[in-house]
């Protein structure tokens, strides 16, 4: 046996041996003589395999080009591009027949080999690997059917000692054709394996025919693959390791097959439907995107796919001896980033748009990146190979992920498709494999962050269902990154396309379920207040263990669960139904349709099936539907419930939350009367087999119904009452209470605002224009949507006493300013002492513009923002200047106060009438910038703007070196002269401020100077300018850091509701007592707790919160007396 034939024989056996482990899919291909019809070898079925080392993509261009890209990272390194004759991959409905037969078949294409690989006449060129269902293995020297190569050695040799012409393939005509181009022709009824039809016999020292040239039976054909190996190829042994991605590329061009070809007619797509796909690389990267997404169409997907880039295959690598590195320079390897780039342009093709969905999860990510456990541990998820879970605080990761979102969202771009990413799954992991099931928040830069940013170290938790009271801080700090580093994305990509949209994916079950998910896990993975309504584009959300466990109850909550919890209106809500992991769960599928059904009962915006290799797998059709036409909920009056089954013979229906069969419950006839609180259940039969399922929970409260701008006097002897409302127009409305008929001051109130079962917002107290004693909610409500508001006394007491309101405030930003002309601005009354106006006008000229205000006051502002002028009833100077043209904004605002003392009012209307508006806005700047001034920049007095003042001047009287050198005090009023903008002026350019460079006035709104003679020796501050801190009188030290500012503002966050965090009681006491509360506490604790140093539960002997607390929980930095934050707690 010739010896180039032993290599070739050894070359072609390790090649098979290397791809018999790597799993295969299926791609669609490309017809060649009739569009409407599947031949054999069409591009667009072929399947592309290769090892996990190395990448590679097959992308068609049209049914005649093609090319094979990728990057080689081993010399061991094989990518097989197959035709499979059994279609095991397709939809059922979709899958061609199993035709083996070749005979008469011939495939000619050219060639074009670029990159890090073989060229076409080299010993490991591209080659041919024919198996049959018998189980033979035959290898093709491609490079033999190169019709247009020059004449080689052995065909002259051969020539020679035959006597004869000897050519292969017969009668062809030898050419330029070299190792990089060059034409081949593939008859199958001639196609052999071997080196060469001829070979040198040393002995008889001629050309003969080479035994091991053998003919290849075609006629029962199971697959034809071509291979592609790196140069050096290595195929024994480890393999050497590049220590560099190696980019290859060849091109198959001018294919054409013909003869025996024909397998099917293209089968007729399904008509469009409702159900929206997903799919992911990792599951499809074997397939062309071609054939991808022309299987979408065909079983009735439209308009938009998810589509999940992975955690293994996208980015590009290399590996050395000492392991694998993942460039973090550049997102994308050449293979991906080929197969992407053509899917984009398909999806845009076929009129559907791509939501890009990439996960905190990555195979080959830095070490540095990986989340840890308190002792080290990376957090990895259970797939293989194995995912590491990557730190949100980690800078490098932030840089990573802003040039992988900027890359995905260019490729969308520039297929012209919106940029939609969506970040799926965003959590901070804990490793439920091990004991405790810990944490994984401590990665050296979190650990380093959070101390840069709170003054002190993280507490270290050992196990995620531990007592996390004393450390809801650090918790809601690591959920506040969870949810910045979406918003970070998010603006990354809209500073780059304006049109872009950005969405996260959210798991219900492994973050709110409460039966197996611990409290941290839940605080940490829910940052609400990033995440609610409108900062994301929409809202995406998943529950498939619900489904495989048959937790269908749990389902249900999911569906509301963003509506209830963030505020997004069902239109913006996006529910993923899945998924099936193994065939033999076939069983789940009943609950993903019954799912899907519940999807669209509770008109969520889009409902997906998760996701493209189950569907073909399984064979999964979309469900028949039965639909209702009242999503679950509340409702504040009855309704008529209609059901509708398009394929259905009847509906069977019950109304006590039983289950419904062909023998059990009523037969839908028509509209059914809900009037009270109703779980409904329904099945569609067709015969005798159930279509679909629907479970609907209905409560009606028979509510008092709201209208806007009509008050409600309410004098009743009850302590909480509930209202409904539903507005006609989506925007934003205000509930208000205000003294009982305008002049009665009544009984105090809290109110809440709910959708469905969840709480959108609340207020007891909003220190507002009607008083202390009222409250305000302001909150962006959907049209047609039905809310509903509970009015109550918070004291408990059996009484209202009221008169409450709700109005639109539909042009009161400058967003929906309304725009009008100078003289068409309106000075009319505004409905409530809230409402404000904005009106939008261009002047042209700089001519002087005048307003007649006798009801309210206005402030202008340009296009930048900037106050130019304030003006108020019966201030002379009510007239405007105009010094550039262009666009202003005048808001119109209700000058009166009733929660203003009304001596205090007279001096404010005095100041406001002598002091030019001009003068006042610069004094708010400046006073602003040195933290003295937290109010609106708008030129004319108020109260905070008034005591502000004073205790700036109060400051200078008792630091200013000037001013005590001078021997003249400041007058300690609000009055505004020279002298006094002098210093606010200097100090500002000196860099000053309250919590600084001027150390009196200590809470940067919190407090003011006037409220601390109130403070008894208890509570009392001192400002420390070497430690910037402040020690209180009874032996506390409150330090700079956390979220709010410092210490002091961190506990007195405590004397005020937060609805967006998920654990936070209230102090009963207002601010001027809680610091003094909190020294009693100090001085009256004991030992502190033995499972927590730094914690303290000290009881007070009272009640000191507003459910009945009677005790203080103080927290410490451990051993010292530096506070971390204080709230009251039940002993």
């Amino acid at each position: 046996m010739n010896k180039r034939w032993y290599t070739l024989l050894i070359i072609f056996i390790l090649l098979l041996s290397q791809l018999s482990w790597i799993p295969q899919l299926q791609v669609k291909a490309e017809q060649t003589t009739n569009s409407a019809a599947i031949h054999k070898l069409m591009p667009k079925y072929l399947v592309t395999n290769f090892n996990f080392d190395m990448t590679a993509a097959t992308v068609t261009l049209d049914k005649n080009n093609f090319y094979v890209a990728g990057n080689f990272r081993t010399g061991k390194d094989l990518v097989g591009v197959k035709w499979e004759t059994q279609d095991n991959y397709s939809h059922p409905d979709l899958k061609y027949p199993t035709k083996p037969d070749f005979s008469n078949v011939t495939l000619e294409y050219d060639y074009t080999i670029e990159g890090f690989t073989n060229l076409m006449d080299s010993g490991l060129a591209p080659s041919l690997t024919i198996e049959t269902n018998s189980g033979e293995v035959h290898y093709v020297r491609l490079w033999n059917y190169v019709t247009n190569r020059p004449k080689e050695s052995w065909e002259i040799g051969a020539t020679r000692d035959l006597g004869k012409e000897i050519m292969f393939p017969e009668n062809r005509k030898e050419g330029n054709a070299n190792g990089n181009k060059g034409q081949i022709k593939l008859d199958f009824n001639n196609l052999y394996s071997g080196w060469t039809p001829y070979t040198y016999d040393m002995k008889q020292g001629k050309y003969v025919p080479d035994p091991n040239w053998r003919k290849i039976p075609v006629n029962d054909i199971k697959s034809i693959m071509w291979s592609v190996v790196p140069q050096g190829y290595q195929s024994s042994g480890e393999g050497k390791k590049l220590g560099e991605s190696k980019k290859f590329k060849v091109q198959f061009n001018n294919w054409k097959v013909s003869g025996n070809t024909f397998l099917m007619n293209e089968p007729q797509g399904l008509p469009n439907h409702s159900v929206r796909m997903t799919d992911d690389y990792d599951d499809t990267y074997n397939l062309t995107p071609e054939r991808v997404v022309g299987d979408y169409k065909k079983l009735g997907y439209n308009k938009l796919v998810n589509f999940y880039i992975g955690a293994s295959h996208y980015y590009d690598k290399s590996l050395t001896d000492s392991g694998v590195k993942m460039d973090t320079e550049y997102p994308f390897n050449q293979g991906f980033e080929e197969w992407y780039r053509n899917y984009a342009k398909r999806l845009k093709e076929n009129n559907m748009e791509l939501i890009q969905s990439i996960s905190m999860e990555s195979v080959d990510a830095p070490e540095s990146w990986w989340q840890r456990t308190w002792n080290n541990v990376p957090g990895t998820t259970g797939w293989t190979p194995t995912p590491h879970l990557l730190s949100f605080t980690n800078e490098e990761v932030k840089a990573f992920y802003k040039k992988y979102t900027l890359g995905l969202a260019k490729i969308a771009s520039d297929a012209g498709l919106v940029p939609m990413v969506q970040l799926g799954e965003p959590w901070w992991w804990h490793k439920e494999d091990l004991a405790g099931k810990p944490p994984c928040f401590y990665d050296q830069a979190t650990k380093d962050l959070f101390e840069k940013e709170n003054g002190y170290p993280m507490y270290e938790f050992h196990a995620s269902d531990e007592d996390i009271t004393g450390h809801e801080e650090m918790l809601e700090w690591l959920s506040d990154k969870n949810g910045e580093f979406s918003l970070m994305l998010r603006d990354t990509l809209k500073k780059s396309y304006s049109n872009a949209k950005f969405t996260v994916l959210f798991f219900t079950p492994s973050v709110i379920d409460k039966d197996r998910v611990p409290l941290m896990m839940s605080t940490v993975n829910f940052p609400k207040r990033q995440w609610k309504y409108p900062n994301l584009d929409f809202f995406m959300i998943e529950d498939y263990d619900y489904l495989i466990d048959g937790h269908m109850d749990k389902h249900k909550e999911t569906l509301t669960f963003a509506q209830e919890n963030l505020g997004y209106p069902s239109e913006k809500i996006h529910y993923f139904s899945g998924f099936v992991l193994n065939k033999e769960q076939s069983h789940v599928w009943t609950n993903i349709n019954e799912a899907i059904n519940d999807g669209f009962n509770q008109k969520l915006g889009e409902v997906y099936i998760w996701a493209y290799a189950q569907v073909i797998r399984d064979g999964w059709k979309t469900p028949n539907l039965l639909s209702a036409n009242y999503a679950s909920g509340i409702y504040g009056n009855s309704i008529d419930l209609k059901f509708s089954s398009e394929n259905a013979d009847k509906i069977i229906y019950t109304l006590d939350g039983t289950e419904p069969s062909s023998n059990h419950g009523s037969t839908y006839m028509g509209a059914v009367k809900i009037n009270s609180n109703t779980k409904v259940k329904a099945i569609a039969l067709k015969g005798d087999k159930i279509l679909n399922r629907a479970t609907l929970n209905y409560t009606i409260t028979n509510q008092m119904s709201l209208k806007n701008l009509q008050p409600v006097d309410i004098s009743e002897n009850q302590s909480s009452k509930d209202f409904s409302f539903t507005p006609d127009k989506t925007g934003v409305y205000r509930f208000f209470t205000m003294p009982y008929k305008g002049k009665e001051q009544g009984t105090g109130n809290e109110l809440k605002l709910y959708q469905g079962d969840q709480q959108l917002d609340s207020n007891i107290d909003s220190n507002g224009p009607y008083g202390e004693h009222y409250a305000k909610v302001e909150y962006k409500l959907q049209a047609g949507t039905t809310y509903r508001l509970n009015l109550s006394n918070p004291s408990g007491n059996n009484t209202l006493k009221t008169t409450l309101m709700v109005e639109n405030d539909f042009n009161g930003t400058k967003q929906t300013a309304e725009t009008t002309s100078w003289d068409k601005i309106k000075d009319h009354s505004l409905t409530s002492l809230y409402d404000v106006d904005y009106y939008k006008v261009t002047l042209t000229s700089l001519n002087e513009q005048k307003l007649n205000l006798t009801n309210n006051a206005a402030t202008i502002e340009n296009e930048n923002g900037d106050i130019v002028k304030t003006m108020f009833p019966g201030n002379a100077s009510n007239s405007f200047k105009v010094t550039k043209p262009g666009t202003y904004y005048i808001r119109l605002w209700n000058n009166n106060n009733m929660n203003t003392d009304p001596d205090l009012m007279t001096k404010l209307n005095q100041l406001n009438k002598d002091t030019n508006t001009d003068t006042v806005l610069e004094m708010q700047r400046n006073l602003q910038k040195m933290k003295f001034y937290f109010g609106d920049l708008t030129g004319f007095y108020n109260s905070d703007f008034y005591m502000s003042l004073i205790s700036y001047k109060k400051v200078l009287n008792k630091w200013d070196p000037g001013v005590a050198i001078s021997g003249q005090l400041l007058t300690e009023d609000a009055n505004i002269d020279d002298r006094i903008r002098y210093y606010a002026k200097r100090d500002v350019d000196l860099g000053r401020d309250a919590e600084g460079g001027i150390y009196e006035t200590l809470f940067a709104g919190s407090f003011v100077l006037k409220e601390i003679p109130a403070l008894s020796k208890l509570g009392k501050l001192t400002y420390d300018k070497n430690k910037r801190s402040w020690l209180s009188s009874g032996g506390l030290e409150y330090t700079q850091g956390s979220a709010h500012g410092n210490r002091v503002k961190h506990v007195l966050d405590h004397t005020k509701p937060n609805p967006n965090k998920t654990t936070h009681s209230v102090f009963n006491t207002g601010k001027t007592n809680v610091l003094e509360l909190l020294d009693q506490a100090w001085l009256k604790k004991g030992s502190p707790l033995p499972n927590d140093p730094s914690a303290y539960i000290i009881p007070m002997g009272k009640v000191v919160g507003t459910e009945g607390e009677t005790a203080i929980r103080l927290v410490v930095q451990r051993g010292t007396n530096k506070v971390i934050t204080a709230y009251p707690v039940k002993p």
